[in-house]
């Protein structure tokens, strides 16, 4: 499958941006000292995004996984005003990606995949703010049901940023378990304690560009922490009025499973 897709927008709203080399008294008698800025919002001409975006799935027999490549291309030319001088900011962004998921029984699955990011910033005049930076994602998932209705799933996700400030350019570790057990009638209930971020090492780490500045950003985020939780599944009630319709339409994952998928640093989905 493949998509490509542009915007071209008239009159967009950009900033323009006074930049005091010398102290400057603004009307109203505001003075603006050396170093300062004045940032106020102006129309421009036009400004242009385009996306390119390409996916290829296959299964794999052999070993009952499904592999799926992906790649994806983006392109942004905003503008910007520089203390009267136009300034175009080119932002450039590559990705690829491989995931291999398995479809080996009800039982046991797991996804492996990795994610290669790369973005390049070209100003036509703040050639200063120019810059190019990467990351990486690797991870893996396992879900395993085994015994009576004992549930073991695990995800690891490593993270890899380069390109940034010196003490941003880091590796990071996340790293999530949960065991659980399934009980009552037709497996309806389960008890779960799960562990976020084993390793203690989750972190949060943005990249900001403006016309006039770079700025790299470490936000605070939640850590290691343990939750007991307690589910119980209104399908798998559901399931003994009509035999017809159970035949028709069965249970997926067992009546009652579910599955954890990460959301984002420090959170996790539903389970």
């Amino acid at each position: 499958m493949a998509l490509l897709s542009a915007n071209y927008t008239l009159s967009p709203i950009g900033n323009s941006t006074l930049i005091a080399d010398k102290p400057i008294t603004l009307p109203g008698g505001v003075v603006l000292g050396q170093g300062g800025q004045l940032i106020r919002p102006v129309n421009f001409d036009n400004s242009v995004t385009a996306r390119g975006f390409v996916t290829y799935g296959t299964p794999l027999s052999f070993i009952k996984t499904n592999l799926n490549l992906n790649s994806s291309v983006n392109y942004s030319r905003s503008p910007g005003l520089i203390n009267d001088q136009v300034n175009f900011s080119n932002n450039y962004t590559f990705s690829q990606g491989i995931v291999l998921a398995s479809n080996v029984s009800e039982k046991v699955d797991f996804t492996l995949s990795y994610n290669f990011n790369y973005n390049k910033v070209e100003n036509t005049i703040q050639s200063k703010l120019n810059n190019n930076y990467y990351y990486q994602t690797a991870s893996a998932k396992f879900n395993w049901i085994f015994g009576k209705g004992f549930v073991f799933q695990t995800d690891l996700n490593q993270q890899t940023y380069t390109g940034l400030a010196d003490s941003f350019n880091q590796k990071f570790t996340l790293w999530n378990a949960a065991f659980g057990k399934k009980f009552l009638k037709k497996q309806a209930g389960e008890l779960k304690i799960s562990v976020f971020d084993l390793l203690n090492q989750n972190s949060s780490i943005t990249r900001n560009l403006t016309e006039t500045y770079l700025e790299d950003v470490r936000s605070l985020v939640l850590r290691r922490y343990f939750m007991l939780t307690f589910t119980y599944s209104l399908r798998a009630f559901g399931l003994g009025g009509n035999s017809e319709r159970n035949r028709n339409n069965p249970p997926m994952d067992g009546g009652g499973e579910r599955r954890f998928d990460r959301q984002g640093p420090g959170r996790m989905g539903n389970f």
